[in-house]
């Protein structure tokens, strides 16, 4: 059911689901509005929800979360610097809503490559947006190599491992992009190897 694309472990795998182009469909119409935020992570209405978890065989064996699906809207030209996803989380899945261009890049590093580096391991109030955050903090872009990187393209969907510190770079795009992100539930201990085995076996 799913194929993989592109088997980059532990950091992150690209694969084919046979209903990413239909989710991107009944996504659309949510998306077409101006978000006035330079960032934007806003959960999925209840209807939306539901549409999508029908689309998404295996939602409930990698216990993922109804109210962690999110649109993640980032402008032309933003930044976001290495960071992990929320406060123990192993694994999510990226899939393309709106993607223009092949200008947007995501990175992933070690934690010794960043280890120089200011910590921040707390809560945190991004933009009026309350969470719990694992960053990297006054970080100086490019100042560290990468040690994978890769490029979201429309119709491959993700599966990211992200409890490896990573960013995302949108500086040189014109163009927005629309992720649809999907996480599992706090109480979840399902790792990203684990998840990989229950979607590709």
């Amino acid at each position: 059911m799913y194929t993989i694309i592109e088997d980059n472990s532990p950091y992150y795998i690209k694969f084919n689901m046979p209903t990413v182009v239909e989710i991107a469909n009944v996504c659309k119409d949510a998306c077409s509005r101006v978000f006035k935020r330079p960032f934007v992570s806003e959960q999925l209405d209840n209807d939306l929800m539901s549409q999508v978890i029908d689309l998404i065989p295996k939602f409930g064996l990698l216990e993922l979360s109804p109210l962690r699906m999110n649109f993640f809207v980032s402008k032309p030209g933003l930044y976001s610097p290495p960071h992990k996803d929320g406060q123990n989380m192993q694994f999510g899945i990226n899939i393309p809503i709106e993607i223009s261009d092949e200008l947007c890049t995501t990175n992933w590093y070690t934690d010794q490559s960043l280890a120089h580096c200011e910590y921040y391991d707390g809560p945190d109030d991004f933009m009026g947006m309350k969470r719990y955050v694992r960053e990297i903090r006054n970080y100086q872009v490019d100042s560290v190599k990468a040690t994978v990187s890769t490029v979201m393209k429309p119709n491959e969907c993700v599966l990211f491992n992200v409890n490896q510190f990573h960013d995302w770079d949108n500086r040189l795009s014109p163009n927005r992009r629309i992720i649809l992100t999907l996480r599992p539930q706090p109480s979840s201990f399902i790792s990203f190897e684990q998840a990989a085995q229950i979607l590709f076996g």
